[in-house]
């Protein structure tokens, strides 16, 4: 007799003397470790079923550094490394025209994603994101000088 609505006695749950009983033991959904019991011949058998995996909970560990980067007019190549859990997957996304993403847009774990940033004429700063493994990396780009001489 299974004690445990998870584990169902699927052969052998009538007879005499020796024998074999055969166990059914559902998939476990949650993410705690579970312990049911069968009773076999007046004896108590225990079932420890592991926890399942949380690939969410386990991924969700991801950090930037830096977050934030400031670049002048000229642009240039800027580096964001990405720190993360081992096999969980991440990728990189420019939200702006002007930030490229070179490398490192898609991958495992912790890695390097390498931005381009293209040359800035205009004499305001202008703001562009990055999402880097679900994160946001802020870049500010500084307007160009002008030349003020006569």
């Amino acid at each position: 007799t299974s004690n445990a609505g998870w584990i169902t006695v699927t052969a052998g749950a009538t007879g005499t003397g020796s024998g074999t009983v055969s166990l059914s033991v559902a998939a476990n959904a949650i993410d705690a470790v579970r312990i049911g019991t069968v009773t076999i011949g007046g004896q108590t058998f225990t079932v420890t079923q592991a926890a399942a995996a949380q690939a969410s909970t386990a991924c969700g560990a991801f950090s930037l550094s830096p977050a934030y980067q400031s670049v002048g007019a000229a642009g240039g190549p800027v580096s964001v490394t990405m720190t993360g859990t081992t096999g969980c997957a991440r990728t990189a996304t420019s939200n702006a025209s002007w930030i490229t993403v070179t490398s490192g847009a898609t991958g495992t774990g912790s890695g390097i994603v390498s931005l381009d940033v293209a040359a800035y004429t205009a004499t305001a700063a202008r703001f562009g994101t990055v999402t880097v493994g679900g994160l946001t990396f802020i870049l500010n780009q500084a307007g160009a000088v002008l030349d003020s001489r006569p």
